[in-house]
């Protein structure tokens, strides 16, 4: 199993030291522990996204990408599933073809659903509210309350990009881009209420 915990509160320069202390070596021997792959890629990306977030910018992060030990971590997560955000469609041209459900699109299997559940998000990006109605970018495959998102296109002029830390699509969202994938969707829904039933039952 591994070992590594990295803490919310943790600045990049100790980011950077955790996955140079990542053993690739026994995280490979143990690949198939989809659920301790997911949380750790999870716990990475929480702690980055709130670092970055207090630093409003992304220096540290894009170092952390060029690490080659991190480039191998991620070589080893491609083995399970397209990882939302690390891989971007390029875009056609010509006739459009008809655009195939997310959940279809990450090619994950009911396995790799249970466990892509701990990775889904429950909080929407622009506004930190609970997710009641996510729909999916299908270009980076984050996740955004639809009312949200639509409302920052208005506001901006449909100048708005992913507001996803480090997410490569730099194109502005459009409409077009967002869809509803029932399995994902539901998913979503489902570890919203389990973390608000896990809330009541601790303050009973």
């Amino acid at each position: 199993m591994i070992q590594t915990q990295l803490k919310l509160s943790i600045v990049p320069d100790a980011i950077m030291t955790a996955y140079n202390e990542l053993d690739i070596e026994e995280l490979v021997q143990n690949e198939k522990d989809d659920q301790q792959v997911v949380l750790l890629l999870q716990e990475f990306e929480e702690a980055s996204d709130k670092e970055m977030a207090k630093r409003n910018e992304d220096i540290g992060f894009k170092e952390v990408r060029k690490n080659a030990k991190y480039q191998q971590f991620l070589e080893v997560l491609d083995q399970y599933y397209d990882r939302p955000g690390e891989k971007v469609e390029k875009e056609e041209t010509g006739v459009a073809e008809p655009v195939p459900e997310v959940s279809e699109v990450l090619d994950v299997s009911s396995e790799g659903l249970e466990a892509l559940n701990e990775y889904l998000p429950t909080t929407d990006p622009f506004t930190k509210m609970t997710l009641k109605d996510p729909y999916i970018n299908r270009i980076c495959k984050h996740v955004y309350e639809y009312q949200s998102v639509m409302d920052m296109m208005i506001t901006s002029g449909n100048k708005t990009r992913c507001p996803y830390v480090g997410c490569s699509n730099k194109k502005y969202i459009l409409p077009d881009d967002l869809v509803k994938d029932p399995v994902i969707a539901a998913k979503i829904i489902e570890r919203v209420q389990d973390e608000i039933c896990g809330v009541y039952m601790t303050v009973d």
